[in-house]
């Protein structure tokens, strides 16, 4: 044989065996014949030279195991290389789970991680083809993960079903499990999880060559995987503070946006107030001078300043019951309110205002209306509502009060309603309506004096009652306008 294999270059032990084995092959061959003969025993010489092969082989085979050995060696540490170098969990494990396949020959590998309630629970699971396993394919002995858990001891069992520690196990029973090892991971004196590889084919697969790899590479892992936990802790972390700076940075863009806003109404405030305090003070120094004139219009004069000092009286209200409202010094007093008592009270008290502007002015009572409510303030909303309604409609024109029962997405709730056949109001008008001072193209060209304060008075009563108020209007003159307050019943 060797002489068939000279072209080859061989390793000294393989070629001293080659050797041996030719010799060993001529000399059976002589002594066959012998033995044949005279049914002699092999000699002496002979079963030394067999001896010789034996030690031949098994240093070959030796040979063989520390180039497995190294190769071993070569993969825990490449594998180590690898789970350290990355701190993303997912890579950590993956490349654990691989490794974990390749080097034992497992058909199937899970590693499994204490939870935040200090459970065990799966967090990856492969097999040879490194693909992951769906948790219906998650057919595992819940048995040995326990002793391992329990225990902190590695688990091996090279058959399970015939095993005596298990044979008994349902899930060795149902899943036909056979070869089976766990390596419980455990750093700084604490077990923070488990690896389980298993078989379900070939049994006698593992062996302590194979449970040494695994507790080289469980130790591995249990570092790396602390380390991708803690950065992960640290990312999340971070992650958290830059959502809280952020939002606490588009808070504070809000609250900007708000001042200025405010600082705004507060220019629009000063303005609209010198504008509305100026015409009753302008007044009051004309008649003053003209009553100092004495002359036969003095009657008409006091008339005038009477009306001016209502007016001035009339805005300095507004502003303060605003106020009141703003700084939460107006309690609301519920108690049962008829909303058809006051509908019916309030057009009564109108009909002579309304007659002396030659408006119609009626009440159509609906069903039964009866809410909890300030009565007082719901009364102010409402003589807010009408007196706008007579004032800003021209001669001829009609104003009707309605009481009214929700439906549909308002059912539960009541409604006082009231609606005119005046101007109108835009729709461009309708957004600003109930900003304070805001006065409408009706009302400025009705010269009938106003603050632009009532409509968010009654905007701000209704709101405390946690109702709504709407308003409609085709902005088509003569078709006017509605306001209804919505309270619940």
């Amino acid at each position: 044989m060797a002489g068939n294999n000279s072209h080859y270059k061989l390793e000294p032990g393989l070629e001293h065996l080659l050797d041996q084995l030719d010799e060993l092959q001529a000399r059976l061959a002589k002594h066959r014949a012998q033995q044949k003969r005279t049914g002699l025993p092999i000699s002496a010489e002979l079963k030394q030279r067999i001896n010789d092969l034996r030690t031949a082989l098994a240093t070959l085979g030796g040979e063989e195991g520390g180039e497995d050995e190294r190769e071993i060696t070569m993969a825990l540490a490449q594998i180590g290389q690898v789970i350290n170098s990355s701190l993303d969990l997912t890579t950590v494990l993956n490349e654990v789970i691989d490794t974990i396949i390749r080097l034992t020959g497992a058909e199937r590998a899970f590693l499994m991680l204490k939870n935040e309630a200090g459970k065990m629970e799966i967090v990856v699971a492969r097999n040879w083809e490194q693909e992951a396993l769906r948790p219906h394919e998650f057919e595992i002995s819940r048995t040995i993960i326990k002793q391992v858990i329990l225990e902190g001891q590695p688990v091996l069992t090279t058959n399970a079903r015939s095993d005596p520690r298990y044979d008994q196990t349902d899930s060795i029973i149902e899943y036909s499990l056979r070869s089976i090892l766990c390596q419980p991971l455990i750093l700084k004196g604490e077990l923070k999880g488990l690896i389980y590889a298993d078989n379900r084919i070939r049994e006698g697969l593992f062996t302590e060559r194979e449970s040494r790899i695994l507790e080289s590479i469980a130790n591995q892992a249990a570092v790396a995987i602390e380390n991708a936990q803690l950065y992960q802790a640290v990312r999340k972390h971070a992650d958290e503070l830059e959502a809280r700076v952020a939002q606490r940075t588009e808070e504070l863009a809000r609250a900007n946006e708000h001042l200025r806003k405010l600082s705004r109404l507060k220019d629009e405030f000063v303005s609209n107030v010198s504008h509305e305090l100026r015409t009753p003070l302008s007044s009051f120094k004309l008649y003053t001078t003209l009553i100092e004139k004495q002359d036969e219009n003095f009657p008409a004069y006091i008339q005038a300043l009477k009306r001016e000092t209502d007016r001035l009286s009339h805005i300095i209200e507004s502003l303060l019951r605003l106020s009141s409202m703003d700084q939460g010094q107006i309690e609301v007093h519920k108690e049962p309110v008829d909303l058809n008592a006051i509908g019916q009270t309030l057009v009564s008290d109108r009909q002579p205002f309304a007659a002396q502007k030659d408006i119609r002015l009626r009440f159509e009572p609906g069903p039964p209306a009866i809410i909890r409510a300030d009565r007082q303030l719901i009364i102010e909303a409402v003589s807010v509502l009408l007196t706008n309604a007579i004032n800003y409609s021209p001669a001829g024109s009609s104003v009707t009060v309605r009481t009214l029962q929700g439906e549909d997405r308002r059912q539960g709730w009541c409604a006082i309603q009231v609606s005119d056949t005046g101007p109108g109001i835009s729709q461009q008008e309708q957004a600003r309506l109930f900003q304070r001072f805001f006065r409408g193209k009706a009302g400025i060209e009705s010269g009938t004096s106003g603050t632009g304060l009532g409509l968010a008075i009654v905007k701000e009563i209704v709101e405390r009652h946690q109702g709504v108020v709407e308003v409609a209007s085709s902005g088509v003159p003569g078709e006017g306008a509605t306001f209804t307050l919505w309270l619940p019943a």
